[in-house]
């Protein structure tokens, strides 16, 4: 990295306008809409093998951080619980969630088939997968929590 300002470690305006002009700021504008509830961001928190934050993930984290949600949710004593019909309204069933999981599983593998797997992933397909995701982990979530 270049070093900036005057041999007296002074930064001048101008190389101060130079700086920020070559700042590069990327918005995300889906990102607060689905933003995940304090209680989900512990959960995948618990279960990350990082501390950061899930909006800021780049989308195949975010399904690798999903995927691992769902299966702490329905993982309860090494086996899987059944997803109530009344969950998701009849909507989703349990072979709708474990298709979600199957899908996204190639996030959470560094095999070469799978990291081929995940370059025909489109972003279009990625960001529905990860709004879908987040919707899956709150309604399990909160089903959970109301039962």
């Amino acid at each position: 990295m270049e070093k900036r300002g005057n041999t007296s470690d002074a930064v001048t305006w101008q190389e101060r306008r130079e700086l920020v002009d070559e700042l590069q700021i990327v918005k995300r504008y889906d990102s607060p809409v689905y933003r995940l509830s304090s209680e989900i961001e512990g959960i995948i928190k618990d279960i990350s093998t990082d501390k950061g934050q899930f909006h800021t993930a780049n989308y195949d984290r975010q399904l690798e951080l999903l995927n691992n949600a769902i299966e702490n949710l329905l993982n309860k004593n090494g086996k899987y619980i059944e997803i109530s019909p009344e969950t998701f309204y009849d909507f989703f069933t349990n072979n709708d969630i474990k298709k979600f999981r199957n899908d996204t599983q190639v996030f959470r593998h560094a095999k070469e088939s799978t990291l081929q797997e995940r370059k025909s992933w489109s972003e279009k397909k990625k960001k529905f997968y990860v709004r879908l995701g987040i919707s899956i982990v709150s309604q399990i979530f909160y089903s959970n929590q109301n039962n």
